[in-house]
């Protein structure tokens, strides 16, 4: 799924690890009034895949979590990371607080600490 609203190449790409991700993109790229570029692979896959994205003539690349962190590292386009905070894991979390089902998340790398200490309502 590699899709763009116009045939030319548009000045922004955004790179999904995700098809989930690449569809909800497609979604909100519909409502845009310019071209963005959903590029949907895998992080196994975005090296190899990263010349084809260097010479489509995109100005900016932009994603998320480990594959924003790999074309942070090794693109030479300037890359926009999509940050997640604990704040809004908290808020995804939350609803489901005193429900005796068990919930639980996990990052790219690492977790993110500050949610331990703003939250009490998180088990471990």
């Amino acid at each position: 799924m590699n899709k763009t609203k116009d045939i030319a190449a548009s000045p922004l790409c955004f790179v999904s690890p995700y098809p989930q991700l690449a569809k909800a993109a497609e979604a909100l790229v519909a409502q845009l009034d310019y071209a963005v570029t959903i590029h949907q692979t895998t992080l196994n896959r975005i090296l190899d895949e990263l010349p084809l994205l260097e010479s489509r003539g995109h100005q900016v690349l932009i994603s998320r979590g480990g594959c924003a962190e790999i074309l942070k590292k090794y693109s030479k386009l300037p890359v926009v990371e999509i940050k997640m905070s604990g704040y809004d894991i908290l808020d995804a979390l939350i609803p489901f607080k005193g429900q005796k089902r068990h919930c639980r998340y996990c990052r790219f790398f690492q977790c993110d600490q500050r949610m331990r200490a703003r939250s009490g309502t998180v088990k471990y």
